[in-house]
């Protein structure tokens, strides 16, 4: 299990991009500009824990695909060092003789170089190494044979260009105590190209793939030939105690980014290009004594490829989808949540829901590639939180599979939230978690956005007090969609719930019960730590009680000694006992109203204490105006016992 850091122990440390062609490795980019270096451990320490992990492996059953696939190799790249020296030691020295301006992490940027532009051996596939503290985490991609990175022709023969061979264990050969490389074989082939964008009109939608270009370009620093790229690399450098967040860096981050930058690569040559511009920049930056900050400011104002792995870091690292660019096409790549982050109201997401978007639409719109044809781009345009996502459906002529699709594919890269439908008829208060902090950020937000309405700060206020039914705070039906938008935007930020109704049947009749259908049974379990009990519109529901439990007694009616009266609920009306399914029958028959007769079976399943009331009309597709008449009659006659809660 990973252990815990606190903010100023970031899991994710660096970036960095590597390529080799036949003069050797380079380090073309890599971000932050001054990275923080992991303080290293004691020599011994390093050793024991190595030790530790081998003896871990050796013990690992083989049934587990991870360690079956995985292998130690000792360091490929030659070190020209005598051959009784580890690696770590190499570093060590070369760390010590290098300047200030040479290091990275603490060593040198040749060594760095070296150490991570593996052979082939290792292309595309898991590349890790675990040394002294820092774990750097990548998926190498090599071109071809003969240079080339496209796909062979069936016709006509290419230029043959060695590549660079691979690399040879040489005098510099790591011991088991100094450090780890794993590399780990591919596992099954998976479609190319999925899940890269958050739009499914960008990168994973290009099934054509072109055959790779020509390298044969020059250099744009020099006019002279350039050299050919054979290997290219995005690393990962994170903390070694984050195993299981190593795991999810490299298959939903580092694999799927390689992946779309070779799709590049054998297109356009983009990252060759790329890399070049960057190289030529530092060059230039470098004779005017630049600063590593403004160099990188440069950088990145300049080069898409640098300006998109800058995004890849900082986004990553505070657990957020990185939305970039690569030649021009978005792709967006993100960590999956073990479990979706707590919301004020995130029910499951089903044709009944509502979606509400987490970013305004024009900000979506202007993500896709092609907004005016794409199918999601048409479905958030018509977007509304206010109608079921069934109601959406039907109104937008979609299926519903492709609603529920779209819906579940901007619910998974952070742009939206299932919830229930927003509607002018139900109450909705404060929440007890409400970013009360996040006021003053919002504030010029709020106003630039909505004019000639109540403050934000009036609207929080209001919500706080006595529950009402937000309609009441509607003016006029000229103003119902402007207050249903400020309702959409308090609900994104967190600052509402909804106060919800729910209840059971109760058996019996008679005048005593009567009129104490909301005050004789709290709930039989404490149903949420939230709860907030409202007996009447009179009572805050700011109050800290909580729903006083009242356990079902047999028999109907009866008042015990302390004055509670004490009743037989109908716990599970779907599936009642044969008393119970009498009792049914029998207040069936006692109801005058015809149609709330016919109505009730239909209405049955929503007396369970579990289901809001408010959610009858729309999952049965009913008028919400008659749901209400025939709950305000079960309740008249003593048939229904309800409470209000978050």
């Amino acid at each position: 299990m990973d252990s815990q850091h606190g903010p100023g122990e970031a899991r994710l440390i660096a970036v960095l991009l590597i390529t080799r062609s036949r003069s050797g490795p380079r380090l073309v980019f890599h971000y932050p500009p001054v990275p923080q270096a992991i303080l290293p451990r004691r020599a011994t320490d390093a050793a024991e824990d190595d030790a530790s992990d081998l003896e871990s492996d050796a013990g690992a059953g083989d049934d587990d695909p991870d360690r079956i696939l995985s292998t130690h190799r000792p360091l490929t790249a030659p070190l020209d060092l005598d051959s009784n020296r580890g690696l770590e030691s190499d570093i060590d020295a070369n760390r010590d003789a290098s300047s200030s301006s040479g290091d990275l992490l603490g060593y040198s940027v040749d060594s760095l170089e070296r150490l991570l532009s593996p052979g082939r051996w290792a292309a595309r596939k898991k590349f890790e190494i675990c040394l002294n503290g820092i774990t750097f985490l990548g998926h190498p991609m090599y071109a071809r044979e003969d240079g080339e990175w496209g796909p062979k022709s069936a016709t006509g023969r290419r230029r043959s260009i060695p590549a660079p061979s691979p690399c040879r264990d040489g005098d510099g050969q790591a011991t088991a105590e100094t450090t780890n490389i794993t590399i780990t074989a591919p596992g099954s082939p998976a479609k190319a190209f999925q899940d890269y964008t958050h739009m499914p009109d960008s990168l994973d939608s290009r099934h054509a793939i072109s055959l790779g270009t020509s390298m044969e370009s020059t250099s744009t620093a020099s006019g002279l030939p350039a050299e050919q790229m054979a290997m290219f690399q995005v690393v990962f450098a994170l903390r070694s105690d984050q195993q299981t967040y190593a795991a999810a860096i490299h298959e939903h981050v580092a694999k799927k980014l390689s992946k779309a930058l070779h799709h590049c690569q054998m297109q356009h040559d983009y990252v060759s290009l790329e890399s070049r511009k960057i190289l030529a920049l530092k060059s230039k930056t470098k004779q005017n004594q630049t600063s590593p900050d403004d160099l990188h400011i440069q950088l990145v104002e300049h080069s898409e490829l640098a300006w998109a792995l800058k995004e890849v870091y900082e986004k990553i690292a505070v657990n957020d989808v990185a939305g970039i660019r690569l030649n021009g096409t978005q792709i967006s790549l993100h960590i999956p949540q073990d479990r979706p982050p707590t919301t004020p109201s995130s029910p499951p997401l089903t044709l009944h829901s509502a979606l509400l978007l987490l970013e305004d639409k024009e900000a979506l719109l202007n993500s896709l590639s092609h907004p005016e044809a794409s199918p999601l781009a048409h479905f958030i345009r018509s977007h509304t939180p206010t109608k079921p996502l069934l109601k959406l459906a039907t109104n937008l002529n979609i299926p519903s599979n492709e609603i529920l699709y779209l819906s579940h594919h901007l619910i998974k890269w952070r742009k939206a939230r299932a919830i229930l439908p927003l509607h002018p008829r139900n109450t909705y208060v404060l929440h007890h978690e409400a970013p009360i902090d996040k006021l003053v950020e919002l504030i010029p937000i709020y106003a630039a956005r909505f004019a000639a309405v109540p403050t934000l700060p009036q609207m929080i206020k209001v919500l706080s007090g006595k529950p009402m039914v937000y309609g009441l705070l509607i003016p006029s039906r000229d103003h119902r969609e402007p207050y249903m938008e400020i309702l959409a935007f308090l609900d994104r930020h967190g600052f509402v719930a909804r106060l919800q109704t729910f209840g059971w049947l109760r058996v019996g009749s008679g005048d005593e019960q009567r009129g104490e259908s909301e005050r004789a049974v709290s709930g039989v379990s404490l149903l949420s730590p939230h709860l907030r009990p409202v007996e009447d519109d009179e009572v805050s529901v700011a109050s800290e009680r909580t729903v006083v439990t009242t356990l079902p007694a047999e028999g109907s009616g009866t008042r015990q000694d302390d004055g509670v009266l004490r009743e037989r609920l109908i716990l599970d009306p779907a599936d009642p006992s044969t008393e119970e399914g009498e009792a049914v029958d029998r207040i069936m028959d006692s109801l005058a109203d015809t149609e709330l007769r016919e109505r009730l079976p239909q209405m049955l399943k929503y007396f369970d204490g579990e289901h809001a009331l408010e959610d009858i009309a729309v999952r049965e597709d009913l008028k919400r105006a008659k749901v209400e008449e025939w709950i305000a009659m079960l309740q008249t006659e003593g048939h229904l016992v309800t409470f209000r809660a978050i």
